[in-house]
């Protein structure tokens, strides 16, 4: 019993190595099954010479009637595991063959789902021209479209979108082929997908982030531009009540705030603990943000949820390096700030003709 796995072993390992030779030899002798397993993987030649991209085993192998849709331990079958490497000339003979183009494995991946994945865009036609279901989705209810997007892999995209794949499905996180774009920062993708006709203001599950809100946290400027030229809804809110202006407040991402302000977004929005962007700029200490908002026409009397406005953070922030000045003129705000790397003092006088008003504001040390 073991010199027969021996023989079988050394027939599966052959056709891994490429040793053609071998391969037939066994064959001829009638030792060893066709369809034979190694010990370790459950893997058939058939298989271990598809995954390796010997050609010529695969077609003695077939002539012999090797089984085109055994699965290994994980079920990945021949095809797959040839589609996964990126070796056409197999998938196209395994293919022509007539060998199941929809068989999925342990995590519910297709042939397909391979090659996408890995950007292998001759196999995805191969695949396509069989008429394959371009929507199948894996275990975390990734296609074929969100695993090519989450890999950069622009011309799969165009191929899929052309064969009309669906443009909206979610994984099981709630992300859609742009969302995950948008936090790639792919602009050509998100341009390719809004082209073709994907809804902008989609949600993600969690965290209730869009296309918008992700691209401003990663602080991906012209994924954020695109979106917004092609009038996403700039003011949708995530879970904790943040748009897309508060995020880039919050990560810093100042051209992004610029942009966003600059469309005329609603600046006020409080998020879940009434905090405004204005709010958390003075949070951040980002004083030349909290000025162009203010600029920008923001309510800076607004308070949170704990009663307190952007000054009145940016005192508690900052006990020892905080003085109050108290003004009367016919100003919106006075901020007199020093930057810790400076010697002389800045002065913004920020004027509105629609009223004046007595404010109290800081001076940051």
């Amino acid at each position: 019993m073991g010199g027969c796995q021996s023989v079988h072993q050394q027939f599966v390992v052959a056709a891994l190595e490429g040793h053609i030779a071998v391969v037939r030899e066994k064959l001829q002798q009638g030792k060893v099954n066709v369809d034979c397993k190694d010990k370790d993987n459950c893997s058939t030649a058939l298989m271990n010479a598809a995954q390796n991209g010997h050609t010529k085993i695969c077609e003695l192998l077939i002539s012999h009637g090797s089984n085109l849709d055994a699965q290994d331990k994980d079920g990945a079958t021949a095809l797959t595991r040839a589609a996964n490497n990126g070796h056409v000339e197999i998938c196209a003979l395994l293919i022509s063959k007539g060998c199941n183009v929809h068989v999925q494995d342990k995590h519910s991946w297709t042939a397909l789902m391979n090659a996408s994945h890995n950007g292998h865009k001759k196999i995805c036609e191969l695949l396509i021209s069989r008429e394959c279901n371009l929507d199948i989705q894996d275990k975390y209810r990734d296609n074929a479209l969100l695993l090519a997007v989450m890999n950069g892999h622009k011309e799969v995209c165009e191929l899929l979108i052309s064969h009309k794949c669906t443009l909206d499905s979610q994984n099981s996180i709630g992300n859609t082929a742009l969302i995950a774009a948008a936090e790639r920062g792919s602009k050509e993708v998100c341009e390719l997908l809004i082209s073709s006709g994907c809804n902008m203001d989609m949600q993600n599950k969690y965290d209730r982030d869009s296309a918008l809100i992700l691209a401003a946290k990663k602080g991906h400027n012209e994924v954020c531009d695109l979106l917004v030229s092609r009038k996403c809804d700039v003011n949708i809110q995530d879970n904790r009540g943040r748009t897309a202006l508060i995020a880039a407040v919050e990560t810093n991402h100042l051209e992004i705030c610029d942009l966003l302000v600059s469309c005329r977004c609603n600046i006020d929005i409080q998020d879940n603990a009434g905090n405004t962007a204005f709010i958390t700029s003075c949070t951040k200490g980002l004083i030349l943000v909290a000025i162009a908002l203010i600029e920008a026409g923001c309510n800076y009397s607004l308070k949170n949820n704990q009663g307190k406005t952007g000054i009145d953070v940016l005192k508690e922030r900052h006990p020892t390096e905080v003085k109050e000045v108290q003004v009367t003129l016919p100003a919106t705000a006075l901020l007199l700030l020093t930057h810790p790397l400076m010697t002389k003092y800045l002065l913004i006088l920020l004027f509105s003709p629609a009223y004046y008003c007595t404010a109290s504001h800081s001076l940051i040390m």
